[in-house]
């Protein structure tokens, strides 16, 4: 019920991505169009990543690992965290532009036109990670672009983002239709050693 309605499955995506990154994996993110499956066109969702002189699939990967990426099915956004800058462009009207610290929206605006540059006046001293999204105005889909985190040296208490996997396996395992113990069923149990390491 938490997540419900047109940007419900666009919300819970984020809700569980930002837990991740709040345990310290800092994985960036990532795009398909799952055009087959799916009524979308190959290239609706896009992956780009900023390369350092020409491209190469080295300098590619290199590029993610580095987590110079941005995702997107429509505007694209660009985050400077060193300065305190964000920009968006967008072929579409924006709706919304927002810096997310933690999971939570620490700065958000509201532009009027299909571009904004903006500086970052919010305090990210209490956060271990910050990232941008922009949203286009649409009533039947989710036209969203987002930032990889970058990294921030405050400390994050991770302990009910932990907690919050750890109860969801557990729940998994009292399931009755979860099968026996399998290759599954053992990387429930490492997993669980790991969330309730990260609860202490």
């Amino acid at each position: 019920m938490r997540f419900a309605g047109l940007h419900g499955y666009s919300d819970h995506s984020l809700h569980l991505m930002y837990r991740c990154w709040n345990l310290g994996w800092l994985a960036p993110p990532s795009a398909g169009a799952a055009s087959g499956l799916l009524p979308n066109p190959v290239g609706y969702s896009r992956m780009y990543v900023k390369l350092d002189g020409a491209f190469s699939v080295e300098k590619w990967y290199e590029g993610v690992k580095a987590g110079r990426v941005l995702v997107s099915n429509g505007p694209l956004i660009f985050l400077d965290a060193a300065h305190k800058r964000v920009e968006v462009l967008s072929r579409d009207q924006l709706d919304r532009v927002e810096i997310v610290a933690n999971g939570k929206v620490i700065q958000s605006w509201k532009p009027r036109g299909k571009q904004l540059r903006a500086r970052i006046d919010a305090d990210t001293r209490a956060h271990s990670w910050i990232a941008a999204r922009a949203y286009t105005k649409n009533s039947t889909t989710v036209r969203i672009a987002h930032t990889a985190p970058v990294k921030l040296p405050g400390r994050w208490d991770a302990r009910e983002d932990a907690r919050y996997f750890r109860e969801w396996i557990e729940e998994l395992q009292r399931n009755p239709k979860t099968p026996p113990p399998s290759a599954a069923g053992r990387l429930y149990t490492e997993a669980l050693a790991v969330y309730r390491a990260l609860e202490q």
